[in-house]
């Protein structure tokens, strides 16, 4: 069981009536552990670059709510970024939640999944009852890297580079085609080379075949499947994309010359990091999210359509994918052409294969769900 230790962390997070609440944050690195008293939230995620390179693995740390502390979007970014600032001080900057990333409440054997919206829910008062329920809150978030104050400069063609090749191996969570690192990055070789050097796609993937070979996954009988992505980061500064899977296309990757060093510091070792996602599995699939088109219907409280949307989505865990859509596209509240108003009531249903149904509530009744969703009476 990993061990905690507690530290107070005050940051300015406002409720109903604009009152500042103390928040305390639990990491899981120090001392002996104990059961933290109150209701928890714990935050275990990674970070991921948009393009889905998983860029760090924070260890998780717990927050304690107070009753009346509205938790939405807003407020979960806040605390996801003290998590990425206890691993990477002042490194990385969260930008945004996954569709994969979700909030769990939990009470004995009840759970229930929340879709992470702007508009949050309440966390009601569990003073009375000596086991409170807790919230969970998982999946990769999107990150990127702070850019400091930095100037281009030209190096010397016979300066050596500092050659890095780091791996993570990423297989099926479970049935679903959600993919979760194996372990964190692994290292596959350091060397050193020249500017203007190419390194090749195969050379890469081979560095990653024997080092997979060390895995215990591979003893395990799974089997490398394909190149999911690659990375450089050059001077630990400049940072690019130069592989995703989608295209599938071989690359060559050829060393820098000109290159980003912080304003009036040049003596910092040059070097590129090479960072690489790979796709294992045990039967040989492939990992490729298939597409459909479907019919979305937003329903009132009748099942009575308000707007009919049509969608290009992946046809694996489509629902969860819908519920992302309608938040990213500022639907959660949407007016209908009587003039009423409606919220989203994180409620959607499948009629057929290629048609749903997104349910919504009136006001007055929208209310009454946003308040007492976790109520335990």
């Amino acid at each position: 069981m990993k061990k905690l230790f507690t530290v107070l962390i005050f940051i300015g997070m406002f409720g109903l009536l604009g009152i500042p609440y103390k928040v305390e944050a639990i990491t899981s690195k120090e001392v002996n552990y104990q059961e933290p008293q109150g209701t928890m939230l714990t935050i275990n995620i990674t970070g991921e670059s948009k393009e889905g390179q998983l860029l760090l693995s924070p260890e998780y740390m717990q927050f304690r709510l107070t009753a009346g502390e509205v938790i939405n979007k807003n407020e979960l970014l806040d605390k996801v970024q003290l998590v990425i600032d206890s691993a990477a001080s002042n490194q990385f900057e969260v930008v945004d939640f996954k569709p994969e990333s979700k909030v769990e409440w939990s009470y004995f054997d009840r759970h229930e999944l929340l879709d992470i919206t702007e508009r949050g829910f309440i966390v009601p008062d569990y003073s009375i009852y000596e086991k409170k329920p807790s919230f969970l809150l998982t999946g990769p978030v999107i990150i990127q890297r702070k850019s400091p104050t930095t100037e281009k400069k030209t190096i010397d063609s016979n300066t050596d580079v500092i050659l890095r090749h780091s791996v993570s191996f990423m297989k099926r969570n479970g049935e679903s085609m959600n993919l979760v690192p194996t372990t964190t990055q692994l290292s596959s070789f350091s060397k050193t080379a020249k500017p203007g050097q190419s390194i090749q796609s195969e050379e890469l993937y081979q560095a990653a075949q024997s080092l997979f070979e060390q895995t215990k996954e591979y003893h395990e009988g799974y089997q490398l499947i394909k190149r999911l992505n690659t990375s450089i980061s050059e001077n630990e500064k400049a940072y690019r994309s130069v592989y995703q899977f989608q295209n599938g296309k071989p690359f060559n990757y050829t060393i820098s010359q000109l290159r980003e060093f912080s304003k009036w510091d040049y003596s910092q070792a040059i070097r590129d990091d090479i960072i690489e996602n790979y796709y294992i599995s045990k039967n040989g699939d492939d990992y490729y999210p298939e597409q459909i088109q479907i019919t979305l219907d937003l329903t009132n409280e009748e099942e009575t359509s308000i707007r009919t949307l049509t969608l290009d989505l992946p046809k694996e865990n489509t629902i969860e994918h819908i519920k992302h859509y309608l938040s990213e596209a500022d639907l959660t509240e949407i007016d209908a052409k009587t003039g009423d108003h409606y919220w989203f009531s994180q409620n959607v249903k499948q009629v057929s294969s290629h048609h749903f149904q997104a349910n919504y509530f009136s006001k007055e009744n929208s209310d009454l769900f946003y308040y007492n969703r976790f109520s335990l009476q």
